[in-house]
């Protein structure tokens, strides 16, 4: 993940992984139910996105374990 992931549409290319806590301008929540919820921001905390590739996402992201050598 640390080099991207490889494009699909570009041979050779990668594209970044993004970690995204906001969309359009708003923090993602939990659910509908948690407060700010503004109709397309409860699919957090965090979401996790492949640069301009279509359907390369992961929502509902609550943690990340990052290991070191």
């Amino acid at each position: 993940v640390l080099n991207g992931v490889e494009s699909k549409y570009q041979a050779g290319q990668n594209r970044d992984v993004i970690i995204a806590y906001a969309k359009n301008g708003e923090p993602l929540l939990n659910g509908e139910n948690a407060s700010g919820f503004e109709g397309d921001n409860g699919t957090g905390p965090m979401q996790l996105i492949v640069e301009n590739q279509i359907s390369k996402w992961v929502e509902h992201v609550a943690a990340i374990r990052i290991e070191c050598d």
